[in-house]
């Protein structure tokens, strides 16, 4: 069955990896998965040195990556890219995480997975500092984006928003069958901290304004 992310909610579908701390909530990913709340733990911690080794281990922890993506599937993964800074910096998605999910999601069948972000900074610099276009280039059928434009994305209704009533979101999300959000753990000015939901407002056209017009924690 191909589902359209946009036809629920925004967040419907979501895996989320983060270094070595992967946090998968069955109910979010799809509604024909919820049986796997009995098999697979709701988080799963693995240790070591390598970022790609971990990922893979704490993904295989949760059931492996063919649970969630199947052969066909059009896959988004949302990385944290917005900024241009290399690796050691921390600021970013460690681009060996983000290559080793594009690579699951490859292995897995995914006919299409995109890497997308509506980065802070300039788009050129953040690929290229980031290092994640780099990792990804030999994952087949990957491509890494940074999407600006407006007519990228689609208007959502939300009808129990209680801050945000409608919201314009990439089409490629919309579009897919699966949604991956892969952040970087960190600590947030105004948020406090910085995890895969805060993230999220990267596939989103106006970030800013959850800053500026809404409570950010109720925009969240």
């Amino acid at each position: 069955m191909k589902s359209s992310v946009g036809r629920r909610e925004f967040l419907k579908a979501g895996l989320i990896c983060s270094g070595a701390i992967v946090t998968s909530a069955p109910h979010i990913l799809h509604a024909r998965n919820d049986s796997q709340a009995q098999r697979f733990p709701k988080v799963a911690i693995v240790h070591g040195n390598d970022p790609a080794i971990i990922t893979r281990k704490a993904v295989d922890a949760l059931g492996g990556i063919k649970s969630f993506v199947k052969p066909g599937n059009k896959v988004v993964i949302k990385p944290n890219m917005s900024f241009a800074d290399g690796p050691e910096e921390g600021t970013n998605t460690h681009p060996s995480v983000v290559a080793e999910v594009a690579r699951m999601c490859s292995e897995a069948g995914a006919t299409q997975i995109a890497v997308l972000d509506n980065t802070l900074q300039t788009p050129a610099d953040c690929l290229s500092m980031s290092k994640i276009p780099e990792y990804c280039e030999k994952v087949p059928n990957t491509f890494v984006s940074v999407v600006h434009a407006r007519r990228m994305f689609r208007e959502v209704r939300i009808p129990k928003g209680k801050e945000v009533k409608t919201m314009e979101v990439m089409g490629d999300v919309l579009d897919a069958d699966v949604l991956i959000a892969v952040p970087v753990g960190k600590t947030h000015s105004s948020a406090g901290v910085s995890f895969s939901m805060k993230g999220m407002m990267g596939l989103i056209y106006d970030r800013r304004c959850f800053h500026t017009r809404y409570d950010l924690h109720q925009a969240i």
